[in-house]
């Protein structure tokens, strides 16, 4: 088996512990839970899982509402690599460049008006008479009543 010196370098209480040390040793519960996800969004899931962990490591210690970073905290903080920790930045908006229109292309004539293949007798329903409110109207024009 193999001895473990500290939390597993990403893991929440990893990621607790170095934020913790970068806000100067001490900080209140509530901006902790700021750095890890929505699965310790209790404060009583927090005490449980991340602050007993560093306590067990004799990292932290936990005062109430607070938790204080040990000098053996602050030196694994210090070995761990910073790229664990999320950095808060903050969102600069950018103006939207112009919408510029599409180039003007030549009209297709050709592609537009494409002759198409009409077998005979294709448009002969157009000869048959319409019955309108009783009056039959031939295609000639003529009204038939």
């Amino acid at each position: 088996m193999s001895r473990h010196t500290g939390p597993r370098a990403g893991s929440a209480a990893c990621k607790v512990i170095c934020r913790l040390v970068d806000l100067g040793g001490t900080a209140k519960i509530s901006v902790l839970m700021e750095v890890v996800g929505a699965e310790y969004s209790r404060v009583i899931t927090f005490k449980e899982k991340i602050a007993n962990v560093l306590d067990g490591f004799s990292f932290a210690e936990l005062h109430g509402d607070s938790l204080t970073a040990t000098l053996k905290g602050k030196e694994y903080a210090a070995d761990i690599d910073g790229t664990y920790l999320p950095l808060p930045q903050k969102y600069v908006g950018q103006i939207a460049p112009p919408r510029l229109p599409s180039p003007q292309k030549p009209l297709d004539l050709a592609r537009l008006f494409t002759p198409t293949l009409v077998r005979d007798g294709a448009f002969d329903h157009q000869q048959i008479p319409s019955l309108m409110g009783g009056t039959r109207k031939l295609p000639s024009g003529k009204v038939v009543s």
